[in-house]
């Protein structure tokens, strides 16, 4: 599948881009930031406490602004 066809695969899907953006950001940005939040306490206390942060390549900017530029 290329760019083009995966690009109108998510314009096929997306009905409501104002309730899907918001459902986006509480999950991916405020739901990761309150996990975050209540795991320091525990890596404050390891000596080797990481935090790692792993995401889709749909959520890259680029891909926003094709999909945007896309629909136009």
């Amino acid at each position: 599948m290329n760019t083009q066809e995966k690009l109108e695969r998510i314009r096929r899907h997306t009905t409501d881009p104002y309730d899907k953006a918001e459902e986006c950001l509480r999950t991916n940005y405020h739901g990761t930031k309150i996990v975050t939040e209540a795991h320091l306490p525990l890596l404050h206390l390891s000596s080797h406490g990481r935090i790692v942060n792993i995401s889709s390549r749909f959520g890259l900017l680029r891909v926003i602004i094709k999909l945007t530029a896309f629909k136009k």
